[in-house]
This record gives C-alpha cells, sequence and structure tokens, in this order.
C-alpha cells in the first residue's frame, strides 16, 4: 500500500506495537554506517546479544536502585534532565540526547506533535514518551561509566592494509541494547524504537510511513530465521 493523506498514525502504531524486538534490531541495523560490513548471522547474534544486555542491566539497576522509575534513577545517577524545543544532527531530527557528563536533553516539539492526534494519546501518554526516552539515554549514560557492557565498542574490520586490520565501531549494537533497556524498565509492551516513526510524523509523515513500510518488510520476511 502506498503513502496516501488518509493513513492515520494510530493505526500504524497499532501494526507496529506488534513487532518483535529482533525486527527492531534489523532497522536498527539498517541505520548503522558499517551494516554492509556484518554478515547476517552475525548480525542477528549481536542483536540478540544486545537486547539480552539491554534486559540483564534494566533488572540490575532496578533492584541496585530499588525503583524502575527512569526519573529517580537518573536523580540518583545524579543526571539533570532539560527540555529543549527542537535539535538536528547531521540534518535529522534528533529525540533526546545525552551530553557528557551529566546532562539528558528532551526534545518537547516532537513529542507535543506526535501527540496532537487524540487516537495517540489513547495509545501513550506523554509521561510514557518521557520515561522510554529518558531511560533510552541513561543506559548511554551507563554505557559511559559501565565499560563492561561492551555494547558501545563493537568493531568491524573495515579493509585490511599491509597486513594490518582498519576497524571502525557498530553504532546499532548500542542503539538495540539501549531500545532493550528502557522497554524492560517501563515494563513496555513494545519497542521503544517506535518512538522513531511517532514522533517524525508531524515534520514528514511520508518518510515516517516509508520507515513504518521498511519495519513491517522485516518483521514479515525475517519472522522465520529469527527464531
Amino acid at each position: 500500500m502506498d503513502f496516501d493523506d488518509d493513513i492515520q498514525l494510530a493505526d500504524i502504531v497499532k501494526e507496529l506495537s506488534a513487532v518483535d524486538d529482533v525486527s527492531w534490531g534489523l532497522y536498527a541495523f539498517s541505520r548503522d554506517r558499517y551494516r554492509e560490513k556484518v554478515s547476517e548471522e552475525d548480525k542477528l547474534s549481536l542483536i540478540k546479544e544486545a537486547i539480552a544486555i539491554g534486559q540483564e542491566e534494566a533488572r540490575r539497576i532496578s533492584a541496585e536502585f530499588g525503583s524502575s522509575d527512569p526519573s529517580e534513577i537518573a536523580r540518583v545517577l545524579k543526571l539533570r534532565i532539560d527540555s529543549s524545543a527542537i535539535q538536528q544532527q547531521k540534518g535529522r531530527i534528533v529525540f533526546a540526547t545525552f551530553s557528557y557528563p551529566d546532562l539528558i536533553t528532551l526534545m518537547s516539539e516532537p513529542i507535543s506533535r506526535a501527540l496532537s492526534s487524540d487516537e495517540v494519546r489513547e495509545l501513550i501518554s506523554e509521561e510514557e514518551i518521557r520515561n522510554l526516552m529518558i531511560g533510552h539515554e541513561i543506559y548511554h549514560v551507563l554505557e559511559e561509566r559501565r565499560p563492561a557492557l561492551h555494547t558501545s565498542d563493537r568493531k568491524v574490520v573495515l579493509w585490511k592494509f599491509l597486513g594490518k586490520e582498519h576497524t571502525g565501531t557498530l553504532g546499532a549494537p548500542s542503539e538495540i541494547a539501549a531500545s532493550s533497556f528502557t522497554k524492560t524498565l517501563n515494563s513496555s509492551s513494545f519497542s521503544p524504537l517506535i518512538l522513531d516513526i511517532m514522533l517524525y510524523w508531524g515534520y514528514n509523515r511520508e518518510d515516517s510511513y516509508n520507515l513504518y513500510k521498511e519495519v513491517i518488510k522485516f518483521y514479515k520476511n525475517g519472522n522465520c530465521e529469527k527464531r
């Protein structure tokens, strides 16, 4: 089905809510600059590993701090949470950022645009969106503070010259683990990566719809291989 103006974001969100975490991981990998350097087998292995690491870290920190509330965890970690209307990096709209050493910034405009729909507000609240975003950024803070997590240092060989390997760092495992972390922390029934599409809808509906089609393609085409 091609895009048309009658397509509703609420219908897309409902369908995406059923997509499994591995399919979302494949979507995340499709955005990685070094994706072509990773075999499909290794890609699936890295995705499943990152999902498990994110889940385990969410359970660990909830038990350690006695809370699964992202704002409370941020407070204990001595992080500041601020808001900004909108921010772009390399031409792309950013929904939340972590600035070293202690600042998480949430972009308010994308959230308000998404929640301008009554149907979307029935599916997810502003508090839920904020908590998912805060949890995602908390994981990146933990990556900085706990190198043993390993999700931010997965490297791939780019080329070899005179017997020396030149490597690059994959970004997808970190993003997948952060998504898994905040999903577990918030007891969410769907992947937080859905926000990529939900929050971008208010800026470019057709591009957002095309992202939705990509995710659904991963979900439908890869189900048998992923299990």
